[in-house]
């Protein structure tokens, strides 16, 4: 479980060169060994200030996000490709990765913003399948397959 004090101080803190919030920022290891070995967590701050809610909304996520594992997959599959449905076994193969995971500050769309998916080889490609899915109240609100997991669905 994390409390604001630990962000703060065993957080890096870097200024969001795009837009106003500072981001607080780590590599987690030990949670995500099954799902690409490491996740990128980044927290919005503003003045230094991460808000109780936004700690409370982290905890809550990192208790339950295996749970949407499943989901997440499936909608992978139904929205794989013309081709890569010609190689969906390969696709299946392929470790499903979660690399990134957003806590913004103040968002009345989502609470928070998980970046997803999988990448496969085939012949001398190597193709990713970005996934970008929104959370709101505890529940997926939005997916979307991207090529710049970076945009708001």
């Amino acid at each position: 479980m994390f409390v604001p004090q630990q962000l703060r101080r065993d957080f890096e803190k870097n200024r969001n060169k795009t837009s106003n919030p500072e981001v607080y920022h780590k590599i987690l290891k030990s949670d995500f060994e099954d799902y690409g070995g490491f996740c990128e967590l980044y927290v919005e701050a503003q003045n230094g200030i991460i808000e109780t809610e936004q700690v409370m909304i982290l905890n809550d996520f990192m208790e339950k996000y295996q749970h949407f594992i499943p989901e997440i997959r499936q909608f992978i599959n139904l929205n794989l490709k013309p081709f890569e449905k010609l190689i969906k076994p390969i696709i299946d193969k392929a470790a499903f990765t979660i690399d990134v995971i957003d806590i913004p500050k103040n968002n009345s769309r989502y609470d928070v913003v998980m970046i997803c998916g999988k990448t496969y080889r085939f012949l001398f490609w190597k193709k990713e399948i970005a996934i970008r899915v929104e959370f709101q109240d505890g529940s997926i609100q939005s997916m979307k397959r991207t090529d710049n997991p970076a945009l708001e669905n």
